[in-house]
């Protein structure tokens, strides 16, 4: 089901939820939202979507937080992901 929520996401909101899931759990939402802009991302829309999928969540005190779970899912599909970029790689060379 979660891994289903992520298919769902375009590239955009993909990678804001694992630079979420990588740097930003626990810090202020106005703080990670003026980075992710910075890096062209549209960061109100995203991590709207993000909480629309229940991926993240905003507490009282304005930070981003994520189940842990979904956190480590993000950690893997970013393994997954290096291990078919290092076999795609290895049969280039």
């Amino acid at each position: 089901m979660l891994q289903l929520s992520y298919d769902e996401l375009d590239d955009a909101e993909k990678n804001i939820f694992l630079d979420i899931a990588f740097f930003f759990e626990g810090e202020n939402k106005d703080h990670v939202m003026r980075l992710l802009d910075a890096c062209g991302f549209y960061a109100t829309i995203g991590i709207e979507t993000l909480q629309d999928k229940a991926l993240v969540t905003i507490s009282k005190d304005n930070k981003i937080h994520m189940h842990q779970l979904i956190q480590e899912m993000g950690w893997e599909i970013v393994r997954q992901d290096s291990r078919i970029y290092k076999t795609l790689k290895g049969v280039a060379d």
